[in-house]
């Protein structure tokens, strides 16, 4: 059954590419998302059955935590305690990982079925969740009894993954179904690199693009990683590294691009600054070419897709952008997969109002946590 799943997706990714080369109209549907009174919303993640999650921000500056589907958005309360939530990974089973937060501090927490959980620390005060796999296990990073903050496994307990040598610092920002996990630390100096960590060979250093330092933000189950790395020009853009080689992605223009979804295809999703400004574009990477959503979208949608996060293996795109001027999480479906184009949100609109108010989608605010934070909230 699992290759003739591999098959039916594989076929339907290859209509949809050939579509792109051959046919100048739109070739994915748009489902916009926003919360109740939100100012703004984005989409962080996707899962094999089109669910998004994703974060919206409040008018006070908290942010509340939100899983959507076709039947709608629901809002994901905070731990006991806490004011706000984030969230950043989702799985088939719904499971939701991410942050909540409280006078307190920061906790990773999931959300099930059956309520929130939050996974502890590794001996101090704060946690944060990025992603989590298939079978449940969750990444992130989390604060010691030192008060350093480490890449941390979660599987029932917290696993301290540790840190690159000459570093105090590090986070995991992807694992995938076999565990393996891929995030960044600093190596001293302050420079970062981009790590591939397994149980049997502990963090491997993945190198840069010429430049100082690299950042790993996804991984699927090939072990293919992708992220950002710096060129002997100091400008970050896009790579995919494959066994032992680091691939630059190049840019839709700008100086600079960056990537945070990967599919088990090997399609990856981002944003790029175009030539000559500092806009930004979401981008899909397929093929050796990068393409900008927005030309594969009509051009009478009322949508500027400014940054993509996540694609699952049906080719379904979770990100950020800006519908009629407003900032709204968006998910693109591959127009292959069946219906007509969607140019308003409709109604995913329609919300449940489960929880009350959150904190954006950073990370561990020290040290390299801060170009988490400034690329996903610029």
């Amino acid at each position: 059954m699992a290759g003739r799943t591999h098959i039916t997706k594989s076929t339907r990714w290859l209509a949809v590419l050939l579509a792109t080369s051959a046919f100048a109209g739109p070739i994915y549907n748009i489902t916009g998302y926003s919360v109740p009174e939100a100012m703004a919303s984005g989409a962080y993640a996707v899962n094999s059955g089109g669910q998004v999650a994703g974060t919206a921000t409040m008018p006070d500056g908290t942010s509340i935590a939100f899983v959507a589907d076709s039947s709608g958005v629901r809002q994901l309360s905070p731990l006991s305690g806490g004011f706000s939530s984030s969230a950043s990974g989702a799985n088939t089973s719904g499971t939701v990982a991410g942050t909540s937060y409280s006078g307190s501090g920061a906790q990773a927490a999931l959300w099930t079925s059956t309520g929130a959980l939050g996974l502890g620390t590794l001996g101090g005060a704060d946690s944060y969740a990025t992603a989590i796999n298939e079978g449940g296990a969750v990444v992130g990073g989390a604060s010691t009894s030192s008060g350093a903050s480490h890449a941390y496994l979660y599987n029932g307990s917290m696993r301290d993954l540790g840190t690159l040598a000459g570093g105090s610092w590090s986070a995991a920002y992807a694992v995938n179904g076999s565990g393996q996990v891929a995030g960044y630390g600093d190596t001293g100096g302050g420079s970062f690199s981009a790590f591939l960590w397994s149980s049997t060979g502990g963090m491997t250093r993945l190198g840069t693009l010429g430049g100082r330092s690299s950042y790993a933000m996804d991984l699927n189950d090939r072990g293919t990683v992708a992220g950002n790395a710096q060129t002997s020009t100091g400008y970050l853009h896009a790579f995919v590294y494959e066994g032992t080689r680091m691939t630059d992605l190049g840019t839709l223009g700008g100086g600079s691009s960056f990537a945070y979804g990967l599919n088990n295809f090997g399609q990856v999703v981002g944003y790029s600054y175009l030539s000559g400004s500092d806009v930004t574009h979401a981008y899909l990477y397929s093929g050796g070419v990068m393409r900008d959503l927005n030309s594969l979208i009509s051009g009478g949608s009322g949508w500027i897709l400014t940054e993509a996060y996540g694609i699952n293996d049906d080719g379904q795109i979770a990100g950020t952008g800006l519908y009629n001027g407003e900032q709204r999480a968006f998910l693109l479906t591959p127009a292959a997969a069946g219906g007509g184009l969607m140019l308003a949100p409709a109604a995913a609109d329609a919300l449940s109002t489960e929880a009350p108010e959150p904190g954006s989608l950073s990370l561990i605010a020290v040290g390299a946590g801060l170009l988490f934070v400034a690329s996903r909230r610029r």
